[in-house]
């Protein structure tokens, strides 16, 4: 038989690991874990990346179902009595609910977006944590702010486009966000008006006549909503509490969106190197969001003096008059 003891400078011992041994084993463990949780922490913020862009492609097909049915036109922002691109999508899905007061105008506060799946990006959900609707619609005039129906970038207001457009309005519809991740509600920045529209639903569900302020607050329509950029850490004081787009939701690098020709895919922030100023990088959304290229792009006044909060860029007047009403559409 062979003995399991063995004799170590004279000593017997029974056969086992010395300290030294598990603490080598220990190191290379934890050394293992250390390189692989990063990576699984990508491969799941990744995962759930996908399924936001999915739900995108979801929403581009049905506003290019829309689209088709209506020789060109495409939803918009609008108010609570408006057909929201929250019900074009539920209609593409085969859901008919009724979305109607009493009276048989649109109530958009009727479509329960914190139940369907579709209209919850995992990454803002698991933020906030809760589900609502994640997205908010471009319903920036295409032509900036103006004075009447004349673009004006230094006198003029912004004007929502309400209810639909013609997509037509976009010179370069493949690169124009349509619709897009908005912040998470603890981001730097955010709009908390959104946050505030989320806990006026339950409300305005129940009313014959609702007020605006609910899941129609969901859009974007003046340019201090835009994304800024973090300087040292900050976010510039001129866009503090006016941010409806996320700024590098998904790991730190991008958002999703749908672009205006219904097809979805990531929209990185400007690079610093590129875009080394606030002007040039404001110049980057405007034109990301389909805004004035031409009008924005020749100016010699500085367009980050334009979407300052205090400034006229900030101020809304009528709806745009890119806006076509649902009753014309007639989807």
């Amino acid at each position: 038989m062979i003995s399991s003891f063995r004799t170590v400078r004279g000593r017997q011992r029974i056969g086992g690991f010395t300290l030294i041994e598990l603490l080598v084993v220990v190191a290379i463990i934890a050394l293992l874990i250390s390189i692989l949780l990063p990576s699984l922490a990508r491969a799941r913020a990744q995962g759930r990346s996908t399924v936001c862009l999915n739900s995108e492609r979801q929403f581009g097909l049905a506003a290019n179902i829309a689209a088709t049915e209506t020789k060109g036109f495409i939803p918009r922002a609008g108010n609570v009595y408006t057909r929201h691109w929250t019900m074009i999508v539920m209609r593409t899905m085969g859901v008919r609910g009724n979305w109607k007061t009493p009276s048989g105008a649109w109530n958009v506060n009727l479509v329960p977006v914190e139940k369907m799946r579709i209209f919850n990006c995992p990454e803002r959900t698991g933020k906030n944590g809760f589900p609502f609707l994640d997205y908010v619609v471009n319903g920036l005039d295409s032509m900036g702010p103006r004075v009447g129906t004349t673009p004006n970038p230094v006198s003029g207001v912004w004007g929502e486009v309400q209810e639909w457009s013609k997509i037509g309005v976009w010179k370069y519809p493949s690169e124009t966000v349509y619709l897009i991740e908005a912040p998470a509600e603890s981001a730097k920045g955010f709009d908390t008006r959104l946050r505030d529209a989320r806990l006026a639903v339950p409300r305005l569900r129940t009313m014959t006549n609702p007020d605006p302020g609910g899941i129609d607050s969901y859009d974007i329509f003046m340019g201090a909503q835009l994304p800024a950029l973090l300087v040292a850490g900050q976010v510039p004081a001129p866009f503090n509490g006016n941010q409806r787009v996320a700024l590098a939701m998904h790991m730190d690098r991008h958002d999703n969106a749908v672009f205006a020709d219904s097809h979805a895919g990531p929209l990185k922030p400007p690079n610093v190197t590129e875009y080394p100023d606030r002007n040039k990088q404001l110049q980057y959304y405007l034109r990301a969001f389909g805004v004035g290229r031409a009008m924005y792009l020749n100016t010699n006044r500085p367009i980050y003096t334009y979407i300052n909060v205090t400034g006229n860029l900030a101020q809304v007047g009528n709806p745009s008059p890119e806006s076509v009403p649902d009753k014309t559409v007639q989807y």
